[in-house]
């Protein structure tokens, strides 16, 4: 308005993005669409004597349970309730523990929480990566699936690359993401947006999907695969991982020295090898690290990857 023009946004409604971001409204729709069996098990807590009660009950079903603040980005106010250790506890010591617990996390006056079972036997962790166009343009459309690198005890994500899934795993995941955003579509949603699984089977082998959130937003995987997508040849995709690691694990470095520290891992001009650094920020504060690496497979993708944060971490 100030400017006198317009801004075009990439982007869904506000409302409806908030909707999507909140992790007890699209576990509702994943089973109303998909089944009931679409996601974990999990319940809402609309107050503390609520969530620990629910706590108390899948404590005796279950080994692990996860409490999530359900419109938090990525893992931001998750925990672990490892079941052995809550059994047997008065409600009122559980409760005491619990929010303990949540003040810990910073969410303490936060609700409602959810309370969700942590899947035993996952085997990977797919990120489905969606364009949803305005319904006149088309249909949505699956630009990528991922494998998704969590750390820590609240499985925070690390990074990703492009997933290697059993045929049949695929084809669910890309049916069932297809259902999810044609519905999101018809609701009004345009832009990107990332649905994120949890794959578990007995043995090793790949036979359940849980649908556990969605990213209503450009992201840790959707900027950088987006970059590659639109930068690489047709025909010449490259092998690739993703790295981001927010933490102080760092010591503060110019971007301007950065290149010049990994000039040697420069980015080939046909995209095949090398480093794509995103993020200068990070760097340059010591809060970590956000970058593409390249490589002639996956393997030497990896590698490269691992070999810049030895270095980075060498520096400090």
């Amino acid at each position: 308005q100030d400017l006198g023009t317009e801004i075009h946004v990439a982007g869904p409604p506000p409302m409806l993005s908030r909707l999507a971001n909140d992790k007890l409204w699209f576990g509702d729709v994943a089973q109303r669409l998909l089944g009931s069996g679409a996601t974990p098990e999990k319940r809402a807590a609309y107050s503390a004597s609520a969530l620990t009660r629910h706590v108390a009950e899948l404590a005796q079903k279950h080994a692990r349970l996860v409490v999530k603040l359900p419109d938090s980005a990525g893992s931001a106010g998750n925990f672990i309730v490892v079941a052995r250790d809550v059994r047997g506890l008065s409600p009122g010591l559980l409760k005491d523990r619990l929010l303990k617990k949540l003040s810990l996390a910073g969410c303490e006056s936060r609700f409602p929480m959810l309370v969700e079972v942590w899947d035993a036997n996952v085997v990977a962790n797919p990120s489905v990566q969606m364009w949803i166009p305005r319904i006149a343009e088309g249909p949505p459309v699956i630009e990528g699936i991922f494998e998704q690198a969590l750390s820590g005890d609240r499985a925070a994500f690390a990074g990703a690359a492009p997933a290697h899934l059993p045929q049949h795993v695929e084809t669910a995941l890309c049916q069932d993401a297809f259902r999810l955003a044609t519905l999101f579509q018809k609701l009004g949603y345009f832009g990107r947006c990332s649905f994120d699984t949890v794959v578990t089977g007995e043995h090793g082998t790949a036979d359940t999907v849980h649908w556990i959130e969605c990213n209503a937003r450009w992201g840790g995987v959707s900027v950088p695969m987006t970059l590659v997508n639109r930068l690489t040849l047709k025909g010449r995709m490259p092998h690739y991982v993703i790295v981001q690691s927010e933490s102080s694990g760092f010591s503060p470095l110019p971007f301007s020295k950065a290149l010049q520290e990994f000039s040697d891992l420069a980015l080939s001009p046909d995209i095949q090898t090398g480093v794509l650094f995103l993020s200068p920020n990070l760097i340059e504060a010591g809060l970590g690290t956000h970058f593409v690496a390249f490589g002639r497979d996956q393997k030497r993708a990896s590698a490269s990857a691992k070999a810049v944060l030895q270095r980075l971490q060498a520096s400090d």
